[in-house]
């Protein structure tokens, strides 16, 4: 059996990233949750992601950019 992806979905509107987290598990994938930028930081530079979804009020603070 192939491992699952992990999505790392930063949005810092729980509501909402709850819904989108709910849809991608039912769909076979792994996610993680991070609110904040801090957050996701600590979580890229620790730990293996497949893909990175950054949503809502987020995406217009987000400065920094992770490269694989």
């Amino acid at each position: 059996m192939t491992p699952k992806k992990l999505i790392l979905l930063i949005d810092p509107r729980e509501q909402a990233s709850s819904v989108c987290a709910f849809a991608l598990r039912t769909r076979g994938y792994d996610v993680a949750l991070a609110e904040r930028q801090a957050e996701a930081l600590a979580w890229l530079t620790s730990r293996h992601t497949d893909l990175v979804l950054v949503q809502g009020f987020a995406a217009a603070r987000m400065r920094t950019v992770v490269r694989a």
